[in-house]
């Protein structure tokens, strides 16, 4: 007897799934090689939206505080564009810091099932794992061709997704905790399917070493290592855990002895002395390690520096976000920091770039608006995997401004209100 189709033909009819499937293909090219199609999906879930009627429902933003918090936020940035002098500037960053008020706007005015926030998270996480394979056999491929094995580490393993090594690695180790959590809570029915989470979970904790981020490598350890200790001990899961510890410590040590550049990177102690007048090019694996060098210790710490002095004379309202990086550029030419002016670097720390813009009024704004609600939300309902996110995205901040490129700002601006649901159907 042959089964009728037309159910399924009509889900595609059905505008709740028509979002869900916008909210799918979002995700999916978040690792898309060319950003505009990114902005493609985005312009596609605002379609799917409208469609589904989520526009009349714009009172659920009030349940979830999350999204709001991050609309205020964007919202308090788009003040200071008032008192910046240059204005061109202030508007170019309101364009591109608009994720944070659309994306949270989108997923706050609509309702998502639990379920499927679920199946939403474990798409990413299979995506970042397939984009992780991808990336590798690239670096492989390009390697065997030129006879530079620098295709196989740090930011050449995101050329293809444009993304940068700390980004990329930000990605994977929140696609390993999905996987973690999906093995802890026993959500993978079949046995292959398990078995290829465990696996995912072992190559992605390579290729993070690949990455060669000290602080997310050291992230990712740390939460595998509780992890183990939780399938272990409070599930019983004995041999789920027995399998991950042999395969971390095989691919632990064929990695390290097969690509020893990484190691050098993660376990050189990189020289914090500095000198604003030094003309030393910066620190790279595949070059001389010298006291002249800039690298991701020093640098940071002249330019921390610069973003001190600067929020000394604007410590109350800040600059304004069309002002920052003028002030910080001319903090370096005060201090002949040719170095930052040739990069035009930033202030290489969130927390930092916050008050040099927005003054100590904006900060706790920022703070409010993009940590508060999420990480009450996450610990209110034990949510580990929200809780995991909010404490790295900390973390990841002290050393980056997350928000001044876009591979930060749609991840983030898209999983925080995406987790921090209140409305989803119980």
């Amino acid at each position: 007897m042959v089964k009728p189709v037309g159910g399924r033909i009509n889900r595609f009819r059905d505008a709740d799934y028509l979002f869900f499937l916008s909210l799918c293909f979002f995700i999916v090219t978040l690792y898309a090689p060319v950003s505009q199609v990114n902005n493609v999906a985005i312009i596609l879930l605002g379609v799917a939206w409208i469609i589904a009627g989520n526009f009349r429902h714009l009172n659920r933003l009030l349940s979830n505080k999350a999204a709001l918090g991050m609309i205020l936020w964007y919202l308090f940035q788009v003040i200071t564009v008032i008192y910046s002098s240059n204005k061109a500037n202030a508007y170019k960053w309101m364009e591109y810091r608009s994720p944070l008020f659309y994306l949270p706007f989108l997923l706050g005015t609509s309702a998502i099932k639990k379920d499927d926030i679920r199946k939403l998270l474990l798409l990413f996480a299979w995506t970042t794992a397939l984009a992780a394979v991808v990336a590798l056999g690239y670096g492989i491929s390009m390697t065997i061709i030129s006879g530079d094995s620098g295709y196989l580490y740090n930011d050449s393993l995101g050329f293809l997704f444009e993304k940068q090594a700390v980004y990329l690695a930000m990605y994977v180790n929140f696609a390993v905790v999905i996987f973690l959590w999906h093995l802890q809570e026993k959500f993978f029915r079949k046995t292959t399917v398990r078995n290829l989470a465990v696996l995912a979970v072992i190559f992605l904790t390579g290729f993070v070493y690949l990455l060669a981020c000290r602080t997310a490598l050291l992230l990712l350890l740390l939460v595998i290592g509780a992890s183990l200790i939780y399938l272990i001990y409070r599930r019983k899961q004995y041999l789920t855990g027995a399998i991950l510890i042999l395969g971390l410590l095989l691919s632990g040590a064929l990695v390290y002895k097969t690509f020893p550049k990484a190691a050098s990177r993660l376990l050189f102690v990189t020289q914090a002395n500095y000198t604003y007048e030094s003309n030393g090019p910066a620190d790279h694996f595949n070059g001389e390690h010298t006291s002249e060098n800039w690298n991701s210790v020093n640098t940071r710490l002249a330019i921390w520096s610069c973003s001190r002095e600067v929020i000394r004379e604007h410590w109350l309202m800040g600059t304004g976000i069309g002002d920052s990086e003028d002030a910080l550029i001319g903090e370096y030419g005060k201090r002949h920091f040719e170095f930052a002016i040739k990069y035009r670097l930033n202030s290489h720390n969130q927390y930092l770039d916050a008050v040099l813009s927005f003054g100590i009024v904006g900060f706790l704004v920022f703070i409010t608006g993009v940590f508060f609600f999420p990480l009450k939300k996450a610990l209110k309902k034990k949510d580990k995997v929200l809780l995991f996110f909010m404490l790295s995205l900390g973390i990841y901040m002290l050393t980056e401004v997350m928000f001044s490129r876009n591979q930060g700002l749609a991840f983030i601006g898209f999983f925080i209100p995406l987790m921090s649901f209140g409305n989803e159907e119980k």
